[in-house]
């Protein structure tokens, strides 16, 4: 298979798709599978997995064609007749000629299958159906290292066009994060992508599913007929930058377009955001907070598989490389800044929680893989990144074990409580026995109606066992020290005073 048949591949696969979408959303569609078969077949020929009608041909292309043929007429039964029965069979009859298909691609001969060779058919198909499409991604994509001037411009209008498809979902999650961040921005963008539906969403996942299904399948006697590189021009699967410039850019588009929506809530104030939005300060800065660390989880996730796509490439897309890295990862601090900032408001109105802790967490392990990654992989020093991560990641999950989160949130609690905010006991108390040494501690703080229900509901706990090992292999040092504290008998009436 050259890359020009790879993508002639392609492109079949998605015009398959985007008919298969259309034909396939009836209710029970049977004309629908009809026409989808008679396209495949289609297909099939123009793409030379089928020999043009009437040539001659192998016994083994010559079959290809009965195969074909078998699908086709199976899938006639779905408009011949009603009843479900026959529907059910039909179905089944054209998914067994796709499975023998992949079968045949791998043995050659029809008069050759047994009936043990049945679910060796179906496994082949399914393997084709799901991982086939990525050789002939990688065929079709891959970039010749030799070629004329045409051929080269003709390369960079591809990049360019594969570049933008590529920078779709990652652009339109990013957006989207950035929405729910901000209702500012939310609004923004709802301008600009209201031609945008659910329904084109599902309408795109579906052709995205069907043609890698379609080109998998269809695939497989030019996979698998012969070595690859035999009819093919040395090859480098190295992306152009051309191919993730899109993305790259696009991802800091958005981010300074975000800068410009914080600017004007950080000059504008509570009294700007009510304005606009109608929350307040505390639930601007509640609302968007998982929203912010997860878009800088994606910025991560971009940076490190574009770095692989670039490979080893040449030393100019290397550095263009580093110059949209280097870009991007300064403006994600602006979501980072703007995560901090949030929670220091979300903890002085509503108070700290586990699951708001572990966020902040989260977001400082990331801000710290970013700032690596920056520091190594964007300085030509990628095979330090791997090893700088896999001590990153260690020394951040030993912090958080010697920090003890859960004892954080009840110190943090306790003290706005000493203040005066209220303090939310059936929510401390469902957290684990890292947090019972500083539950008993905050009885001396509490206001007395509170003291005293946290102390009945702890004493409770001790009469119960509830807290305590189940059996030695629950054993752990939490568990085995859950009844230390001071529960002195005057503890809430000192807090009355």
């Amino acid at each position: 298979m050259t890359p020009a048949r790879a993508r002639t591949l392609i492109a079949l696969a998605l015009a398959v798709g985007v008919a298969g979408d259309v034909l396939l959303r009836g209710d029970g569609a049977r004309l629908g599978v009809l026409l989808v078969v008679v396209l495949l077949v289609v297909a099939l020929v123009a793409s030379g997995a089928l020999p043009a009608p009437g040539s001659a041909g192998a016994p083994e292309e010559r079959e290809r064609w009965w195969i074909a043929g078998g699908a086709v007429l199976a899938a006639s039964g779905l408009i011949l007749r009603d009843a479900e029965d026959l529907q059910v069979l039909d179905n089944l009859s054209v998914l067994a000629m796709g499975a023998l298909w992949a079968w045949h691609a791998r043995s050659r001969s029809i008069a050759r299958f047994t009936l043990e060779d049945a679910p060796r058919a179906g496994i082949l198909a399914g393997t084709d159906v799901v991982t086939g499409a990525s050789s002939v991604l990688r065929l079709g994509l891959a970039e010749p290292m030799d070629g004329d001037a045409a051929s080269a411009r003709s390369g960079r209008r591809r990049d360019l066009v594969i570049g933008a498809l590529i920078a779709i979902p990652p652009l339109v999650v990013a957006a989207a994060l950035l929405g729910g961040a901000d209702p500012l921005m939310e609004r923004w963008f709802s301008r600009w992508t209201a031609f945008i539906s659910e329904e084109a969403i599902g309408h795109l996942f579906l052709v995205a599913i069907l043609s890698w299904a379609v080109l998998g399948w269809s695939s497989a006697p030019l996979r698998l007929d012969g070595p690859v590189a035999s009819a093919a021009p040395e090859l480098r699967f190295a992306f152009p930058f051309r191919r993730l410039a899109p993305t790259l850019y696009g991802l800091s588009a958005l981010f300074a377009v975000f800068l410009g929506s914080q600017l004007r809530v950080l000059f504008g104030g509570a009294a700007y955001i009510a304005e606009t939005s109608g929350l307040t300060l505390a639930e601007y800065a509640r609302d968007g907070f998982f929203d912010l660390v997860a878009v800088t989880g994606v910025v991560l996730g971009v940076l490190y598989v574009a770095d692989r796509l670039l490979g080893e490439g040449r030393a100019e897309d290397a550095r263009h490389f580093r110059v949209a890295g280097s870009l991007l990862l300064l403006l994600v601090t602006v979501p980072i800044i703007s995560a901090f900032v949030r929670m220091s408001l979300y903890v002085q109105h509503f108070g700290l929680s586990v699951d708001r802790l572990n966020a902040v967490a989260a977001m400082i392990g990331i801000a710290v893989a970013l700032s690596w990654f920056g520091l190594t992989t964007l300085r030509g020093r990628r095979a330090r990144f791997g090893p700088g991560m896999l001590v990153v990641t260690s020394l951040w999950v030993a912090a958080l074990n010697l920090a003890n989160p859960e004892a954080i949130v009840v110190r943090v609690n306790t003290a706005r409580a000493a203040s005066g905010s209220s303090f939310d006991i059936a929510y401390h108390l469902r957290l684990s026995a890292d947090a019972r040494p500083g539950l008993w501690a905050a009885l001396a703080v509490l206001p007395p109606d509170a003291c005293r229900e946290l102390r009945t509901a702890l004493e409770t706990e001790l009469s119960t066992g509830a807290r305590a090992p189940r059996d030695w292999q629950s054993w752990n040092i939490p568990r085995s020290a859950w009844r230390l504290g001071s529960l002195s008998g005057d503890s809430c009436e000192r807090s009355a005073d």
